[in-house]
């Protein structure tokens, strides 16, 4: 290049070395700059979990909180409170598994 192009290409060098695994630039020497970049996102998408996780408990306990009056007139009627407790299991397993698959299915 450089007796083709003298004058374009003069005091010019070409190094040559290994890139980072993880990095799309040409310019980092190690991969600790991508590495926390990755790392703050994992746990920003990890607490963004959390809040969702915690609305999600939070609103099925004000749900069976106002469902009060159903569970005394099934333990009037002769229910167990530990098939209470079984039906509420269940219908919050189920509702997990529903958003599982509807989650699996978007992603």
């Amino acid at each position: 290049m450089e007796s083709s192009f003298p004058v374009e290409n003069k005091n010019q060098d070409l190094v040559l070395g290994a890139l980072s695994r993880l990095s799309v630039s040409t310019s980092p020497s190690d991969d600790s700059q991508v590495s926390i970049v990755a790392m703050s996102l994992l746990v920003m998408s990890g607490i963004v979990l959390l809040v969702a996780s915690l609305n999600l408990a939070n609103m099925q306990l004000v749900r069976a909180g106002s469902r009060s009056k159903e569970f005394a007139i099934r333990l009037a009627i002769g229910g167990s409170r530990t098939r209470l407790v079984r039906q509420l299991v269940t219908e919050g397993l189920l509702l997990a598994l529903a958003g599982g698959a509807v989650a699996l299915f978007i992603s």
